[in-house]
């Protein structure tokens, strides 16, 4: 059952959630994202096809360059990791006006938790988003578009589409410049607000004529990358089915549609108005605790992680179909013969936890799409799993041989991590009552009495020093 938006969006002008279709080709259709293309996106456009305004945003355009990239790119990221782009290419890069991301998010809040069984009707309450926020998308233009304005000009009309009296004015009012006859990125961007909704003719167009393949990306308000195509599954859905066709009205008032478009300009999928037609496919991106590269011991080496009894094989992890995922740990193979007492066999994740991001509580097992899509609108789904051995993100040691060679420093405390005698152990709090404090005076108070109590603990401290304490009460 769709919900009734309140304020209506009409009340809300430029920040208002509506969502308009991606690009002037109904037919075309979002593949399913490969491993090896780390959340990057091919789209091969076969005739000249315009992008839309997915929302009201603004556009900026970037020349790529890894060794100094601009500050609206610095923080982006692929799967892995890494800066998501090859130098020398043209950047399009449209990012949601800050309130309608937050409304769009909010409005994600209708999607059920990826751990959650399939529901017959979407949920008449936003709860906590269990996805990625939503903040950014790019395209880069084709690998063989100039670095000039003469490469440039086709995507807005021609030379006429741009203000400007020559190259050089014309490149500044986009956010370029001109130098030794290539573009270079001008000190002050180009922010161009853009919004969908309007005639055909008259509709915000962000690149005009895209012809071949392009990459699309998404991203996520820290910069990490998210599957374009699970973007565009989920403002379908809310547009036209979580929150859809008013209920309050009697007329045919689908509420996220953009301004003078009728539902039957969108493309067409399953009988639905979508933003742009996608391929089904569900994608878990595992990460670390602060939603980084994942590494050994649980991917690359150690195999400790396991999707579906086997061997993590990356970072991503794609179901199709009615499939679940579960993800599990490996137990430590058994030593060959019994260790010595100071030399226990080797745990390298002695404490290994996981937890489906953003809202999920950290355990030993995670079960995502337990009955397949959470919804039949939703069959396009991207989630991230954080992985952590709890004892190696505390102590900031991984256990290793205590029989190696003890000289380097780093070897030293590792095999001392090892050793059950000199080892910090970490485990949970044996309070039922919570732990965090309302501010940092009760936290100095709490602090400070820790050495001092009959029963000393040892305690972890990132950063600590005699001249830290409680506020003193003022003198009367």
């Amino acid at each position: 059952m769709a919900i009734t938006l309140n304020p209506p969006l009409d009340n809300l002008g430029i920040m208002a959630p509506v969502l308009g279709p991606w690009f002037s080709d109904d037919a075309v259709n979002l593949g399913v994202p490969v491993p090896a293309q780390r959340l990057r996106l091919p789209v091969n456009f076969a005739a000249a096809t315009d992008w839309f305004a997915p929302a009201t945003g603004t556009l900026s355009l970037f020349v790529t360059d890894a060794a100094n990239p601009p500050p609206a790119l610095d923080t982006l990221q692929d799967s892995s990791g890494a800066w998501p782009f090859a130098n020398g290419r043209i950047v399009a890069f449209f990012r949601l006006l800050p309130e309608v991301e937050a409304r769009l998010h909010a409005l994600v809040g209708l999607i059920p938790a990826a751990t959650a069984d399939p529901v017959d009707d979407p949920p008449t309450e936003a709860g906590v988003p269990t996805r990625p926020q939503v903040r950014s998308l790019a395209i880069v233009l084709p690998a063989a578009t100039p670095l000039t304005p003469a490469g440039i000009y086709p995507f807005f009309g021609g030379a006429a589409g741009i203000p400007g009296s020559d190259d050089a004015e014309r490149m500044a009012a986009i956010g370029l410049a001109i130098a030794g006859g290539n573009l270079v990125n001008a000190a002050l961007p180009m922010t161009w607000l853009r919004r969908p909704g309007g005639e055909l003719a008259d509709r915000d167009i962000l690149l005009q004529g895209l012809v071949g393949q392009v990459d699309l990306w998404a991203f996520d308000r820290r910069g990490r990358a998210i599957d374009p195509g699970a973007v565009a599954c989920w403002w379908s859905w809310l547009l036209s089915t979580a929150v859809g066709d008013d209920p309050a009205t009697d007329d045919e008032d689908i509420q996220l549609l953009a301004p003078d478009i009728d539902a039957e300009d969108y493309p067409q999928q399953d009988d639905q108005p979508v933003v742009v037609q996608f391929a089904a496919q569900r994608t878990a991106h595992l990460v670390d605790a602060h939603e980084g590269p994942l590494a050994a011991p649980f991917i690359g080496g150690g195999n400790r992680l396991e999707v579906d009894g086997a061997a993590a094989a990356g970072e991503l992890v794609q179901v199709g179909g009615e499939d679940p995922i579960a993800l599990t740990f490996a137990a430590v193979p058994p030593p060959g013969a019994p260790p010595p007492l100071d030399n226990p066999a080797l745990d390298d994740a002695p404490r290994a936890r996981m937890a489906v991001l953003p809202t999920g509580n950290y355990g030993a097992e995670a079960n995502l799409w337990p009955g397949g899509p959470v919804h039949a609108g939703l069959t396009r789904d991207f989630v991230r799993v954080a992985v952590v051995d709890e004892e190696r993100h505390l102590v900031g040691v991984a256990r290793g041989d205590s029989r190696a060679g003890t000289t380097p420093p780093a070897v030293r405390r590792s095999a001392a991590q090892n050793r059950p005698s000199t080892r910090i152990n970490v485990s949970r709090t044996s309070t039922t009552d919570g732990v965090l404090l309302a501010n940092g005076q009760a936290t100095a108070d709490a602090l400070l009495a820790v050495p001092n109590a009959n029963d000393p603990t040892r305690l972890v401290l990132g950063l600590g020093d005699v001249a830290w304490a409680a506020r003193r009460a003022p003198r009367q």
